[in-house]
Parts: structure tokens; sequence; C-alpha cells
């Protein structure tokens, strides 16, 4: 006998349930889905696991699987989803003394898939992993409940009295496009910036300005020279300081500033990706390989002065 199909009226519209189709249907209609869709349809209900059976759970690839995983990371708050090992993650972390995000991953294979989705090392203890990126962008598109605030990348350290201007260094983090942006400022007087832990360190800022340090002005716009510059000159006020510089390889910008007579700030901006894939470029520009201390991708060309504007809203 014909299953019958019967519509319910619902406020005064006709509601019909996918599943009073014969079985039939319903099997040829998940063969044109993609995979991901199909296994996802099988899950909405008893009756659809009957229909569809487990066959569109046995994934044929990684690639298909972690589309299936994506679908579901919304519905998963406590989850964070792994790209690398095609799984999901504990996704609950608190914040350190250096605002950086520790999370609770304590297995193998979570710490080596950390370890293959890179970091950036700011110095000093300041590092940022790609789950925190890709943490921090679930909360902003799937809300609350999801992931981590931007004040987890929040940082202020201040030495010596404020009165004597002796040193300041903010870092703060802004979603714009889709895309976290990252700002770091320090402030600090001329005459101490020789010994500053930051100006002799190459993970400050950007490594890469630093790979020409012992030659800083062999290489135009690279941080070394510019900021040589800035400390030599006679007149502070003279110094053009509107010019924003880019690294060659990675997705940061630098601006070298003179706010007094002794005193110098440099602001460097980084764009560190969608936190959508770890392989992503813009992410893993900043990434170092821990073998030989070099990026781990080809240069990613981009406009001086892009991701400045776009922290300030400007087009």
């Amino acid at each position: 006998m014909e299953q019958e199909m019967t519509p319910e009226p619902l406020n005064g519209r006709i509601k019909f349930h996918l599943t009073n189709l014969p079985p039939e249907v319903v099997q040829e209609i998940a063969t044109v889905l993609p995979v991901a869709s199909a296994a996802c349809l099988a899950l909405t209900s008893h009756s659809m696991a009957a229909i569809l059976g487990t066959q569109y759970w046995k994934f044929h690839s990684r690639n298909d699987k972690n589309d299936f995983l994506a679908c579901l990371e919304q519905d998963l708050p406590q989850y964070r989803h792994c790209l690398t090992c095609a799984m999901f993650h504990p996704a609950a972390g608190r914040r350190t003394h250096k605002g950086c995000i520790s999370l609770r991953e304590k297995s193998t294979s979570e710490e080596e898939c950390k370890k293959a989705d890179g970091n950036v090392d700011l110095s000093d203890g300041y590092v940022i992993q790609y789950r925190d990126v890709q943490l921090a962008l679930n909360r902003h598109r799937y809300g609350s409940q999801h992931g981590i605030g931007l004040d987890a990348f929040a940082y202020r350290e201040m030495e010596g009295p404020l009165i004597y201007y002796h040193e300041r260094l903010f870092i703060r983090a802004k979603i714009v496009n889709n895309e976290l942006l990252l700002r770091i400022q320090l402030t600090t007087p001329t005459h101490i910036w020789s010994t500053h832990r930051w100006s002799n360190n190459p993970n400050a800022y950007c490594p890469h300005t630093y790979e020409n340090r012992h030659n800083p002005q062999s290489v135009k716009g690279f941080l070394p020279g510019v900021l040589s510059e800035a400390l030599h000159i006679n007149n502070p006020f003279s110094y053009p300081d509107s010019e924003v510089h880019r690294c060659q390889s990675c997705l940061t910008e630098y601006q070298v500033e003179h706010i007094s007579q002794i005193v110098i700030c440099v602001t460097v901006w980084k764009n560190l990706g969608s936190g959508r894939n770890p392989n992503d470029p813009k992410w893993r520009s900043h990434v170092r390989s821990a073998s030989n201390n070099s990026n781990t991708t080809k240069g990613i060309y981009f406009k001086a002065g892009s991701i400045r504007d776009a922290w300030d809203g400007q087009k």
C-alpha cells in the first residue's frame, strides 16, 4: 500500500514533514547532497537515521569528515573543530598573567595538533596559538557561548613612574571583516631603546624584519633601519613619522613616531587571519619553522597601511 502523505496545517499554512516522503525519495535526495550535508541529514531524527543508515558517517576522505564536523561546530560550544586531526577538542580555556590563553588539552594527539598548527611568539612568554585565533573568531561568528573574548589577548605593562614616562606596552585585539587583527604599541624613552629587551629580540614585533639586522641599513623599510634613522636625527619633529612600513614575508605593518623630543613610539599591526584553517596563508605567514627558524610560507603581497586602516576603520 502506498504511503499517504497528509500535510499538516500550521497557522493557516501547510506544514510538510520530509519524513512523510517515501523512504526511497529521501534516499535519492541524499545521493545528490554533499557528503557532509547528507551525514547531517541522517542526524536530524531517528526516522532519518533509520532511512539513510550509517553509510554517510563512514567518510572516505578527511576533507569530507572536516566538512561534516564544521557543520556541527556551531551547536557544540564546548568543543573546537581541529582540522589537523579531523576531531573535536575541548574548548575550555583560561587567561594567564601574560594575557595568553592556556587550554586544558592534555592528550598526545592534541599536543601534536598544536605544534602542527603553529604559534606566533611575541617574546617574553606572550605566545598566540592558532587555536586562540580560532576560538576568538568562533565567539564572533556563533555567539558568547563559544570560544574566548578579545580581552584574552589584551596585555598592558608599565615600567617606571608614569610621571617620568619610562615605558608603556599595550597589546590589543580586534576583529575586522571576520579576521583577527593585533595592535602592539611600545612607548619608551629614546635613551634606553638600545638596551631595551625588544630592541635586540628577533621575535619582537616581527622576526622577518630582523633577518638583516647585522646590516640594518641595507634594506629600506626594515624596522632596525627605520629605528636607527629615527633615533639619530637632530630634530625629532622633522622626522617623517607618517610612513607605514610592511614586512615582506608576513601580514605585519609598523610605524615609528616621535611623540616628544625624548620619547619614541613603535606601533605594530598584524593580521592573523580568519581562524578557519591553520593552513590559511595569512596565519601561516607569521609562523616560524622550529627546524630552521624560517617562515613556513612564501611572502604575501599587501599594500602598506591596509592593516592599520582596517584597524582604524578606514576604507
